[in-house]
């Protein structure tokens, strides 16, 4: 009996022997990354993966086939599959060493994470039970394990000590899954995450410079254009920091519904808002108003999907999403075409979206293929530089389009103030000058001059040479006035054959020297039109409309230079009368 009992006790020994060995050999045989070689290592080509159907316990996914995770592998579509990593991290140093593992997505829905820490002597013993961490943006964002944008777990593993893990990593509903990982020394992870910070919050200041510039500029040029820039840098900020995880973390940390539900509303916006601000800013309604209408149409599609969104539709939402975003890879092709047509402030726009579609195709192809095989991280920062630049290229854009426009106002506005024949400023000018130089007298107490001309026997001249006669002659004169007035007078043909000249002089002489030299050329050069030389004369009265004594309004003033002028025309035409 003893014996019998003996020999149950020795096989019974075996079997747990074998067991246990059987477990540490499993636990051995996961690949490993030494913390201590390297401040990051990326788990791609040393980590193994797995997909099941459905969730799992841990205990059957260790059951299931694993093989190593490679380049081509990282990309894993559209899914709501399970994905399961696995890789051990070895501690070779004679302190307990920090680190940190996440990916690259930033909206991953879930990542349950298992773990162990086990001796590596190679001495077979009972191996710990696997803990458990679950990770997820199902929660408020003070839930996480790190105040990180991302989701990441952090472990200390002991000295000479070697931690198993498996990753469990899901979303909720199907989306695109990635499978780009990396663990990093704890100190550098905290380096590098300040690093990241440090440039994502310049990022986002050069952005908010940038929307209440535009803004301002809207509310005080009154341009449109304007204010829907502003709502596109706006989308393009909000749409970032869902991506990048920082609006989560500052903005809406309790929001989890905004946090992963938004990120369909905020691609539909964002193309939205660049739709609405292309068409605007390229006057798509003029040039191309085909393409204006198909755009409309397009922003129609993206207010129904947002609302499908809103009301529970997910998958149809996605592929719209996805679509809008792509959409917004025709605009550089409908600048180029704007530009052809003639909108000249075109030019900016293609080239800054140009180079957004560049870095967005190349994001996408990152995203879906293995080319060209960078990081998400990486992808999605030089699509941010590349945001950068073109927000200040439109921005660039925005004030070529503002300067063009206060260039057509200003000569529409000297067109209005132009006569037509002449080329000298008409009875509108006149009356914006004389108030110009009243505010200017007040600060420099340099009097104010108005002189009325007439030429003498017009009448004589048309009925004599024809109309065309009489037209060339009034050009010959305001060519004379303003040859030989100063540059700050203001030449002015007040209507017919009468003109005025507004001006500032220290005293009345220097305005009787001005008017007395016209009036002397143009008696002296006579007209050659029609092989015939047309002789002319002028009469002129000079009247002081401000000084230090006098303030006349516009009709005092008419009102004593028509007297002057008259009196000079009693006394025999082609003379200067002043009456100070």
């Amino acid at each position: 009996m003893v014996s019998v009992v003996r020999a149950a006790q020795f096989i019974f020994g075996l079997l747990l022997w074998a067991l246990l060995a059987a477990g540490q050999v499993n636990a051995q045989a996961l690949p490993a990354v030494d913390i201590n070689l390297q401040d990051a290592t990326r788990l791609v080509g040393i980590a193994e993966f797995s997909v099941s159907d459905a969730a799992v316990s841990l205990e059957e996914a260790r059951r299931l086939g694993f093989q190593t995770l490679w380049p081509t592998d990282i990309s894993r579509g559209l899914t709501n599959k399970v994905h399961w990593l696995r890789f051990s991290v070895v501690n070779s140093a004679s302190q307990s060493m920090g680190w940190v593992f996440h990916g690259d997505s930033n909206y991953l829905d879930n990542m349950q994470v298992y773990f162990r820490d086990r001796g590596d002597t190679g001495v077979a013993r009972a191996v710990p039970e696997f803990g458990s961490r679950l990770l997820t943006d199902q929660q408020p964002f003070s839930s996480r394990m790190l105040d990180y944008r991302k989701l990441a777990f952090e472990h200390d593993t002991p000295a000479g000590a070697v931690t198993d893990v498996y990753v469990a990593l899901s979303y909720e509903q199907a989306d695109a899954m990635r499978l780009e990982f990396s663990i990093y020394e704890r100190r550098y992870f905290d380096d590098r995450s300040r690093a990241e910070y440090l440039l994502f919050g310049a990022w986002y200041g050069v952005l908010s410079v940038l929307l209440l510039g535009s803004l301002m500029l809207a509310l005080i040029m009154r341009q449109p254009s304007a204010a829907y820039y502003a709502a596109f840098v706006g989308s393009t900020m909000l749409m970032w920091g869902l991506l990048n995880g920082v609006g989560f973390q500052y903005l809406w940390s309790d929001n989890v519904y905004l946090q992963n539900q938004g990120f369909h509303l905020a691609y539909l916006l964002f193309a939205f808002c660049a739709f609405q601000f292309s068409r605007h800013f390229l006057r798509l309604s003029d040039v191309m108003p085909r393409i204006n209408r198909a755009m409309w149409y397009a922003q129609a599609l993206m207010v129904a999907a947002a609302a499908l969104r809103l009301l529970g539709s997910h998958d149809i939402v996605l592929m719209l999403s996805y679509l809008a975003l792509a959409s917004t890879l025709s605009l550089p092709i409908v600048g180029l075409r704007a530009w052809q047509r003639g909108v000249r402030h075109a030019r900016w726009f293609c080239v800054a979206w140009l180079m957004y579609s560049l870095t967005l195709t190349l994001a996408v192809l990152n995203a879906a293929t293995s080319f060209p095989g960078w990081s998400m991280d990486a992808v999605l920062a030089m699509v941010q530089v590349s945001t950068s630049v073109e927000v200040l290229l439109l921005m660039v854009a925005i004030g070529e389009r503002v300067m063009q426009i206060d260039k057509e106002r200003r000569e529409a506005l000297n067109l209005a103030h132009r006569d037509p024949l002449t080329g000298l400023g008409n009875r509108r000018l006149l009356v914006e000058t004389y108030q110009r130089l009243v505010r200017r007298f007040e600060q420099t107490g340099v009097p104010v001059f108005l002189g009325l001309i007439d030429l003498d026997e017009f009448k004589s001249v048309n009925d004599r040479y024809g109309h065309d006669a009489g037209d060339v002659v009034l050009c010959r004169l305001a060519d004379i006035l303003q040859q030989h007035s100063r540059g700050d007078d203001t030449c002015i043909r007040y209507g017919g054959d009468e003109f005025v000249l507004l001006l500032q002089a220290d005293n009345v002489e220097t305005v009787e020297q001005i008017v007395e030299r016209i009036r002397i050329r143009f008696s002296e050069r006579p007209t050659l039109f029609g092989g015939q030389m047309i002789r002319h004369t002028l009469s002129a009265g000079v009247i002081t409309a401000i000084d230090q004594n006098v303030r006349l309004s516009p009709a005092e003033i008419l009102m004593k230079v028509d007297l002057a002028l008259y009196e000079a025309k009693d006394a025999g035409r082609n003379r200067t009368i002043v009456r100070a």
